[in-house]
């Protein structure tokens, strides 16, 4: 039996996180948190892995849902970014995160996500992004 993973001191919650996701993925449990996104005319519960990207534009956000019609509400990434601080997204621009767990390509500047859906990271975003995601899933970039 080897180590999965191994975790330097001081641990913050969302290191802490990232790399319990990966023992958890590792064994097969998955770790999903329920989102929960209020409307003007609604609250909707979602888990997480069914959420493939964030996008915003001024202070409405889009939550872009797999096969579902995406979730329209106000508010900005920031505000989800301290609530769901330990989920698997990872910021790729000022106006978009997206679920580590659900992209299938990396190439160049931009991410292809399980949907096909295209997400381009900018560059003030490219290090921390590429760093995120190698950390997320335990290897390395180039």
């Amino acid at each position: 039996m080897g180590a999965l993973d191994f975790v330097v001191k001081p641990v913050t919650y969302r290191n802490f996180c990232l790399h319990m996701n990966r023992v958890l993925r590792e064994v097969g449990l998955g770790c999903d948190q329920s989102i929960v996104i209020s409307t003007r005319d609604a609250m909707h519960v979602i888990k997480s892995s069914d959420l493939v990207a964030i996008s915003v534009r001024g202070h409405t956000m889009t939550y872009h849902l797999g096969n579902d019609k995406p979730i329209v509400a106000h508010g900005n990434l920031s505000s989800f970014e301290k609530e769901h601080g330990d989920a698997a997204f990872a910021r790729i621009s000022a106006s978009c995160m997206v679920n580590m767990n659900r992209i299938k390509l990396i190439q160049g500047d931009s991410v292809r996500m399980d949907t096909g859906e295209t997400w381009k990271i900018t560059r003030a975003y490219k290090r921390e992004t590429l760093a995120a995601i190698a950390s997320f899933l335990g290897g390395g970039f180039g």
